[in-house]
């Protein structure tokens, strides 16, 4: 199965979680797994938020981003597009997305995804809306 995830859910798989039992028997069934273009960036992002609000040690955080960049060889990286930034664009005005959520559904539709996962309640719904199949991982 082709399956597409989201950042808040990626998280997941790095550091141990709620939810994060959930996301390996769904990723157990992909056959490929497709993020987008912006999600390498975040995921720094986030584990850098976790190390400087101390919720993860330096030494955590470095381990956890090293085995993710291990990872990203595994992945299908959807590419930047205007197709992904149009459609993103045109999500925006009928939710409460931010920009960023935005582009992982629109990522998703562009690969073809036949699942969408996310930890993201607001972007869960607008994907439903966009046609997704969607898996809300708490």
């Amino acid at each position: 199965m082709r399956v597409a995830i989201d950042t808040s859910a990626l998280i997941k798989r790095y550091i141990a979680m709620q939810g994060g039992e959930e996301l390996a028997a769904l990723l157990a069934d992909a056959t490929s797994l497709h993020i987008a273009p912006h999600c390498r960036v975040e995921m720094h992002s986030a584990f850098n938020r976790l190390r400087l609000t101390k919720q993860m040690s330096a030494p955590a955080c470095r381990a956890a981003l090293a085995e993710f960049e291990l990872d990203l060889v595994d992945f299908q990286v959807t590419p930047w597009s205007a197709e992904i930034e149009s459609v993103a664009i045109k999500m925006l005005p009928n939710s409460n997305l931010r920009a960023m959520d935005a582009l992982h559904v629109a990522a998703a539709l562009a690969a073809g995804a036949e699942q969408f996962i996310t930890s993201d309640e607001r972007q869960a719904q607008a994907a439903k809306r966009a046609t997704l199949v969607t898996t809300f991982v708490k």
